[in-house]
């Protein structure tokens, strides 16, 4: 009977609290796994944005080009460019802003971006041949 009371005081000191180590051990490893994974859920996130923005940025640019050959010299197929170009950037907007839907100052910052409108009108000036006939390039020496 002494030995089965020695076993059970044995287990009770000196078992127990080593399972209880391991058991908070265990939850604080749970912790740091879950607290990494969020981190690395956040750094992609951040990698989406900036991957869309800068499809957005190519776009934009692509805009910008066709509008200026267009205003160069008025070929139809520039504007063809520019409204297949325009269709793109909008939908990569549209995607950087699902993106950024948490973030209401990265949402300001995109409705900011109103370039594109007078890009238009300068083409609608070029149309109404509100523009000068001649483009004159001048180059500083």
């Amino acid at each position: 009977m002494a030995y089965r009371e020695f076993r059970r005081r044995l287990t009770a000191r000196y078992l127990a609290p080593f399972i209880l180590a391991v058991a908070v051990l265990t939850a604080l490893v749970v912790w740091l796994i879950q607290t990494q994974i969020s981190t690395v859920d956040w750094v992609e996130h951040s990698d989406q944005v900036i991957e869309r923005t800068k499809d957005a940025e190519l776009e934009m640019r692509r805009i910008q080009l066709a509008i200026r050959a267009y205003l160069y010299a008025p070929d139809k197929r520039f504007l063809d460019e520019v409204s297949d170009a325009g269709d793109e950037f909008a939908r990569n907007l549209e995607k950087v802003a699902a993106l950024v839907a948490d973030n209401p100052e990265q949402e300001d910052r995109l409705l900011q971006i109103s370039w594109f409108r007078t890009g238009e009108e300068l083409i609608r000036q070029k149309d109404a041949a509100n523009w000068p006939r001649k483009l004159s390039l001048r180059v500083k020496p």
